[in-house]
């Protein structure tokens, strides 16, 4: 091997190495374009950070959220008399996105079981959220006009403790059109609901409803548990697709034991799932202003006691339920 080809790479018989050596067409390129390269670089970083990395942590957020709320709301001997408050209110002070709702949630309980100590507590934490801003873009309809959804539970707290029984709480008799709908639980026992609607605050929700009973997509659906408050009726298959809606909340109605409402779509917490329809077993007033309430049960409602769920310590005795019939009365 002589000086002049001793250093040179070894190239196998038809192979072909790359040269990126000056001359090399590729080689100039890249060194021309160096600036360009790093803008694709970064922006392709960028986009990485902005679909990606971003959303996956903004919804670990939104999850580590909600499952705090869940985790208040289960607290062994309860989260909301006037001894365990103190304790509540520190659990949820760095987490602006359920502070509110655990305190509107606390407010119902106090006032279900009449504790004014606590509920003065909550109403003086209401009112400091409410002062900040907090949950001031949640309206719901109530019997003297539309409200801020805190500034209804503190109204509502507030003549409670002066002693006021006068404004009545409770959603309207439903004036819409009725529907009759028949649950079969464990294959074997049936139980029969009849339902009115609320077309005047919640007419897209209202005629979703009726359609899926007109052409009989309701029926069938399968019954799983939303938790202990409710019963969700949806396809069996989670691949169904199904219609999205954009809630009806401004002027819509409590979330209070018998009412109906479409559940938040998969994904998008901002639409309702049309094809998935909850029944509240129990008060959940911690939804109002983000799901619609489209109907009340009209009949039946004793039943909704025989579905009640009795926690992870007994038995659920519920072992399926469908939809098996649906109609429409008038």
């Amino acid at each position: 091997m002589n000086a002049s080809t001793q250093n040179q790479p070894r190239t196998e018989p038809g192979s072909h190495n790359p040269d990126f050596h000056s001359g090399n067409p590729l080689s100039d390129w890249a060194k021309a374009n160096k600036g360009f390269l790093g803008l694709v670089v970064v922006a392709l970083a960028a986009g990485f950070l902005l679909n990606t990395w971003l959303p996956k942590q903004a919804l670990a957020a939104k999850q580590s959220s909600w499952a705090l709320y869940q985790s208040v709301l289960s607290t062994e001997g309860g989260a909301f008399g006037a001894e365990q408050l103190p304790g509540t209110l520190a659990r949820v002070s760095e987490d602006s996105r359920v502070q509110g709702w655990v305190v509107l949630a606390g407010i119902q309980d106090a006032i279900n079981r009449d504790d004014r100590v606590a509920l003065q507590i909550l109403v003086e934490e209401g009112s400091r959220i409410q002062d900040s801003g907090g949950l001031s873009g949640v309206i719901i309809n109530t019997p003297d006009g539309a409200k801020g959804i805190m500034e209804n539970a503190l109204s509502r707290a507030s003549s409670i403790l002066a002693g006021s029984d006068a404004i009545n709480w409770d959603n309207p008799a439903p004036k819409g059109p009725k529907v009759k709908f028949t649950l079969t639980v464990n294959e074997e026992t049936t139980y029969d609901f009849v339902v009115g609607l609320y077309p005047e605050v919640a007419p897209n929700a209202c005629e979703a409803f009726l359609l899926s009973v007109r052409d009989g997509s309701l029926t069938q659906r399968i019954g799983v548990r939303s938790g202990a408050f409710a019963w969700t009726i949806k396809p069996e298959s989670s691949f169904e697709d199904s219609e999205g809606l954009a809630p009806e909340t401004k002027w819509g109605y409590y979330h209070s034991k018998g009412s109906l409402a479409f559940s938040q779509k998969s994904g998008d917490a901002n639409m309702c799932n049309s094809g998935s329809v909850e029944i509240f077993l129990q008060n959940a007033y911690h939804l109002d202003g983000r799901t619609t309430v489209f109907g009340m049960i009209l009949e039946g409602a004793d039943a909704l006691d025989q579905l009640q769920y009795g926690g992870p310590s007994q038995q659920d005795d519920i072992q399926s339920m469908r939809l098996t019939a649906a109609e429409i009365l008038n």
